[in-house]
């Protein structure tokens, strides 16, 4: 796992313990976003189950840094940060150096990374 992806994580763990008690989701038409609340207890979980996700990957993965990206041919590193983000493009770099099996429930991340790691 990239540092980037653990970077951006722990962001996103920030900003949901600070984001109040409102917050928008989409909603079930496509485009369609919805404003809900939530109780502090339902925050609450939602913050310390993420916490746990954090933790466990921290515990039981190799942390490490992104310079994999750097062994990426220039265009190849610059269209997958542009489409997707850095700490995803760290990623499918970091499993094409290390021949990794890249895990994504994301149909962009795994399209690229077929592309990025054909070789």
């Amino acid at each position: 796992v990239s540092w980037g992806t653990i970077l951006e994580f722990r962001q996103l763990l920030m900003e949901m313990r600070n984001a109040g008690n409102r917050r928008l989701v989409q909603g079930e038409e496509a485009g369609k976003y919805i404003m809900i609340e939530e109780s502090n207890e339902a925050i609450a979980a939602r913050v310390n189950a993420f916490e746990a996700f954090i933790k466990t990957i921290e515990g039981h993965c190799d942390i490490v840094d992104g310079s994999a990206l750097a062994t990426l041919p220039s265009e190849t590193r610059e269209v997958l940060k542009r489409r997707l983000n850095t700490p995803a493009a760290e990623s499918i770099a970091i499993a094409r150096k290390s021949n990794y099996v890249l895990w994504s429930d994301d149909l962009w991340v795994g399209r690229d990374a077929a592309t990025a790691c054909a070789h």
